[in-house]
């Protein structure tokens, strides 16, 4: 049997008991997106789900059983220095100076951090509050004033490193093991 086809251009025509059965019976395939009549139609959309819920054909979502289960999601409440933070940048000029910087621009967070330390921090305080950055800062720093300089790695002495080869079963010193054994085998070949 072939699969219905229905098209969400003519859904104003139905009731709602009938548009209910195209969208949740999962029986019809759509003309158009169900997700943008959705958008266009969020009321009629929840009674017809609503109907089908009623009619024991349709649960909850996995977001409602979540809430029931948990509860809904607290407000995060702000501090003042984040308060503070908002006041100074938007949620937009934080997108605009740390999410999508243009290149070659001179308004971008890097510019902010050297020219002005104290609004990039308020810069990046506003954006934790909002959401658009970790809580922690990376491991990557952009200020080379902030950077702290890595430990150097003590390097083996050349009787250290000969002690080292000679352990690991190179004959020589300076040479590894695989050169040793095509060597010797070269050695054994010409005998």
């Amino acid at each position: 049997m072939e699969t219905p086809i229905f098209d969400l251009s003519t859904a104003h025509a139905l009731s709602n008991a009938e548009l209910a059965e195209r969208l949740f019976s999962g029986r019809y395939r759509f003309i158009g997106s169900v997700t943008a009549w959705k958008n266009a139609n969020e009321q009629r959309y929840e009674e017809c789900r609503t109907l089908r819920v009623v009619d024991g054909k349709l649960g909850p979502t996995a977001r409602q059983e979540f809430i029931a289960k948990h509860g809904p999601k607290p407000e995060k409440a702000l501090s003042a220095e984040q308060l503070a933070a908002r006041e100074a940048f938007s949620e937009a000029r934080c997108r605009e100076l740390l999410i999508n910087p243009s290149v070659g621009s001179k308004d971008n967070a890097g510019e902010l951090a050297e020219k002005d330390p104290q609004s990039y921090r308020r810069l990046r305080i506003a954006a934790v509050s909002y959401g658009l950055l970790p809580d922690e800062p990376s491991h990557h720093v952009t200020s080379s004033a902030q950077r702290t300089p890595r430990p150097e790695t003590p390097q083996p002495t050349k009787e250290e490193s000969a002690g080292l080869t000679k352990e690991n079963g190179n004959l020589s010193g300076t040479t590894s093991q695989w050169t040793n054994l095509f060597l010797s085998n070269l050695d054994k070949k010409t005998q």
